[in-house]
């Protein structure tokens, strides 16, 4: 794995998301900035990964990218509580990351469903 771009620790944190539907956009624009700091191919392919309209299986993903999934899984876990953290858990098995990324998108940003015409 590359060595990060950046010193992490000299960055602060996003807080923790706890499902507030007005602040997810904020939260994630915040998450992805750092993601970034971390890794450019963590950050592109948890954008990817938001975008899919089908789960990001464990089994199409190769070796690098099994190991950004499991970084932004256990990221994701010290960032999230509640439902959010719920989400998440859903994906522990593999720890995948970019599963639970995708389904946090889908849950705070709906495409279609009747949760998006309430917002």
């Amino acid at each position: 794995m590359a060595a990060n771009l950046v010193d992490v620790r000299a960055i602060n944190k996003p807080w923790k998301f706890k499902g507030d539907d007005a602040e997810w956009a904020d939260w994630r624009f915040v998450t992805e900035n750092d993601m970034l700091c971390v890794s450019i191919d963590l950050a592109t392919a948890l954008s990817e990964a938001a975008s899919h309209a089908t789960p990001v299986l464990w089994g199409d993903l190769g070796p690098n990218h099994r190991n950004h999934a499991i970084l932004s899984f256990a990221i994701l876990a010290s960032l999230l509580e509640n439902t959010p953290l719920a989400i998440l858990k859903k994906c522990k098995t593999h720890r995948n990351g970019y599963e639970a990324w995708r389904l946090l998108v889908l849950e705070f940003e709906p495409r279609t469903d009747s949760r998006a015409m309430a917002l």
